[in-house]
């Protein structure tokens, strides 16, 4: 049954008969009950909805990171959306039916803040990743030393993420990030992204792949 909010000409909430109505940003939208197809799909669906749950099954993860990262861009889209659809173009790599996530091309953030330049990542004995990294002297409004740095770090083998939101300041040039112990000897995949005080962001910068010791 549908339910109205704001009397008998507003939108409604729920199924109504023949029709569907939902509540997005600020806006009721009423649709017909979708038709179930009696036609197989083809394969090319089949590869999209392949494509799709594994971009979403990453990034519901993440939803901490993405919720801040895609923000500017979730006008008509959530920022959740926004993630899917830009990492559905690219970050998938594979053959039919092999798909698999592109981590290089992986982003949870994409801003016109000024990111940070010279990334490194060590890994120490007892399961810690040191990052570095240099920033532009050039002191502007998109490059300021009180900028927030996130990390994401993916361990595929246990499937696991390691998510860090305001872990330094970009003027810190470094920050030490202690593990799970378990996730020695295992491959991870490491990521960064800047937000300014004023909720502007930078593109997330993959800083690659190593093992934890």
């Amino acid at each position: 049954m549908g339910k109205q909010f704001k009397g008998p000409f507003s939108g409604f909430v729920g199924k109504t008969g023949g029709l569907v109505g939902r509540y997005v940003k600020g806006q009721f939208i009423i649709t017909s009950v979708p038709m179930r197809s009696k036609k197989p799909p083809t394969q090319q669906q089949l590869d999209q909805r392949s494509k799709f749950a594994l971009i979403v099954n990453f990034c519901s993860y993440i939803s901490e990171l993405i919720n801040i990262g895609f923000a500017a861009h979730a006008v008509k889209l959530s920022a959740m959306n926004a993630a899917v659809a830009y990492n559905l173009d690219h970050a998938i790599t594979g053959i039919s039916p092999l798909f698999t996530l592109d981590y290089p091309h992986f982003s949870y953030s994409r801003g016109k803040l000024y990111n940070v330049s010279d990334v490194e990542v060590e890994a120490l004995a007892g399961a810690k990743l040191k990052f570095t990294w240099t920033m532009s002297q050039n002191l502007v409004k998109l490059n300021n030393p009180s900028d927030q740095l996130s990390l994401l770090v993916y361990n595929p083998t246990k499937q696991q993420y390691v998510v860090l939101t305001h872990a330094a300041l970009r003027s810190a040039l470094t920050y030490t990030l202690q593990l799970p112990a378990d996730f020695a000897p295992d491959d991870v995949y490491c990521y960064l992204a800047l937000q300014s005080t004023d909720a502007i962001v930078s593109n997330s910068y993959y800083a690659g792949n190593l093992a934890v010791l």
